[in-house]
């Protein structure tokens, strides 16, 4: 979000998950935004983890970064490959009763890495 170690919600220090991801680009992101918020209208619901492809079409996967600690040798990286991934996204409800995107990252195919 805000292309530092800054987070871009709190404005503390940006804190990860297993892997370290991000868009490679900024429209993809705000593409991916309105895909979820659109499903959010049409269907009532919250949004939910959703397969790249599906938000952002075939080979979509090639256009994220990401990394994750190598077990052998956790001061190294590895690159992670998002084919067959998905995109998270985390709203919150604000008062006024429409969505703030909190968070939104990709993640690789269950199962793919350690």
């Amino acid at each position: 979000m805000t292309g530092t170690t800054t987070d871009g919600v709190s404005g503390r220090a940006h804190r990860v998950g297993a892997f370290a991801t991000r868009f490679d680009n900024a429209e993809d992101m705000v593409r991916a935004d309105a895909y979820f918020r659109a499903e959010m209208e049409r269907t009532g619901e919250d949004a939910i983890e959703t397969p790249i492809e599906d938000v952002l079409g075939p080979d979509a996967y090639d256009r994220f970064t990401g990394y994750y600690r190598d077990p052998a040798n956790i001061d190294k990286f590895k690159p992670v490959d998002f084919e067959g991934g998905t995109i998270r996204p985390v709203y919150h409800l604000m008062p006024n009763g429409k969505y703030r995107l909190h968070t939104m990252y990709a993640n690789p195919a269950p199962g793919r890495y350690p």
